[in-house]
C-alpha cells in the first residue's frame, strides 16, 4: 500500500464523520426558579440534601418511549438533582428568622423529561422529622418547547408544586392535594 494513501484515508474518514467541522458549543447551565410559598409555617422546616436515587446527574436528561435515557451533552443543571431541589425547596419554604426548623429528608426517584408525553416527571418521597409521616409524590408538568430553557421552566414548576404540597401538608390544614 502506498504511504500517501493512509493519510488521505484518515482525512476522508474524519471528513465523513463530521468531527473536524463540529463547532464548539459551550455547555449551558440551568437552575430552578421557585418563589416562596404563600402558606405561613406553624413550625418551619429545613430541607436536608435529598438523596438522588434517579438516574439523573448534572446533565439534563430525557427518556424515550423505548426506555432509552438520553443525556444532553450541551445543557446541564448547576447542581446534582438532590442538591438542586433541596436548595430550591429551602428558598420556597424556609422563612427569615425561622427558629428551630424541623429537618425534612427524602429521596428523588425521577427527575427527567418524558419525551413521548412531553412532560417533566419528578417523583420520590419526603419525611418531616417528628411527624411520623412519609409522603410519596409524583408530579408531571408540561414541557412547552424543545429547548433546555423550557425543560428548566417545567422542572421549576414541578419543584414549586412539591413546595406547595409540603406547605399545605405541614403548615396548612393537613390535607394533601
Amino acid at each position: 500500500m502506498n504511504k500517501a494513501v493512509l493519510p488521505l484515508s484518515l482525512c476522508a474518514l474524519l471528513f465523513l464523520a463530521g468531527c473536524v467541522f463540529e463547532p464548539y458549543r459551550e455547555t449551558a447551565r440551568f437552575d430552578l426558579t421557585v418563589a416562596p410559598t404563600e402558606a405561613a409555617p406553624v413550625r418551619p422546616v429545613m430541607v436536608l440534601e435529598l438523596r438522588n436515587d434517579s438516574s439523573s446527574g448534572l446533565r439534563i436528561q430525557s427518556r424515550a418511549a423505548s426506555g432509552e435515557v438520553i443525556g444532553d451533552p450541551y445543557n446541564q443543571w448547576v447542581l446534582p438533582p438532590g442538591e438542586l431541589v433541596s436548595r430550591a425547596l429551602n428558598l420556597a419554604l424556609l422563612r427569615d428568622g425561622a427558629q428551630n426548623p424541623l429537618p425534612l429528608s427524602g429521596s428523588i426517584e425521577r427527575f427527567e423529561v418524558d419525551r413521548a408525553e412531553r412532560l417533566f416527571r419528578f417523583s420520590g418521597f419526603y419525611a418531616v422529622a417528628g411527624t411520623g409521616k412519609m409522603r410519596r409524590f409524583e408530579i408531571a408538568t408540561p414541557v412547552t418547547g424543545d429547548g433546555a430553557e423550557q425543560v428548566a421552566s417545567a422542572a421549576s414548576a414541578a419543584v414549586a408544586e412539591l413546595a406547595r404540597r409540603i406547605a399545605a401538608d405541614h403548615f396548612g390544614d393537613g390535607k394533601q392535594q
